[in-house]
């Protein structure tokens, strides 16, 4: 997961920092092979990927395993720990509004982590993820549609229609939308895009 506010009194933060077992052994069981299969299609193979609060490491975990340079970065510092043991990989103990990339990564994974950045700060995000991303490179990201049978348990979400979640990224003059779907998963449901960053000058 990945916030916009100061780790130390972010409930949200705090929330994946005192839950962080059950939140891996909720997650683990996440059908995500949809996703996968779309991201890594158009992915250069054993290209860098950022995995952008990246929670248990599960996915960073998957990308490693089928060859890919794989760094990632999470705001919860329990989460941190676990996802380094998990994937194999020093995960960055980093918020969103802390990253620094400049054209590093053929593609950006954000998944289920942008839903806890809110609203007014997600064009901000949005731009620092789709900077760390080489010319051309792909970001993916989901969101919650609505709220969802799982307890929030003090944590923040953002929700987005699957049309506000198109305009939010096709309103960028930095990136261009490629692909988005809509996913139910565990009787929630998700709203899913990918887009790739333009050619600067």
């Amino acid at each position: 997961m990945g916030t916009n506010r100061k780790a130390d009194s972010d409930p949200t933060v705090e929330y994946y920092n005192k839950n962080a077992n059950a939140f891996i052994e909720r997650s683990r069981t996440a059908d995500l092979n949809h996703a996968y299969a779309r991201f890594l299609a158009i992915v250069p193979s054993g290209g860098r990927v950022l995995d952008a609060g990246c929670g248990s490491g599960r996915d960073s975990k998957y990308f490693i395993e089928k060859g890919f340079d794989v760094e990632a970065f999470d705001a919860s510092r329990e989460m941190v720990k676990f996802a380094s043991d998990h994937a194999g990989v020093e995960v960055q103990h980093l918020r969103f509004d802390q990253i620094r990339y400049n054209k590093e990564f053929d593609a950006v994974w954000a998944s289920a982590s942008l839903l806890h950045v809110p609203k007014d700060d997600i064009q901000a995000v949005l731009h620092r993820l789709i900077l760390a991303l080489m010319d051309g490179g792909v970001l993916y990201l989901s969101v919650k549609v609505r709220e969802s049978i799982t307890p929030a348990g003090g944590r923040c979400f953002y929700y987005y229609t699957p049309n506000e979640l198109e305009q939010l990224l096709s309103s960028r003059d930095d990136a261009v939308v490629l692909d988005t779907w809509i996913k139910e998963e565990e009787g929630c449901l998700w709203a899913n895009a990918m887009c790739r960053r333009e050619q600067s000058g």
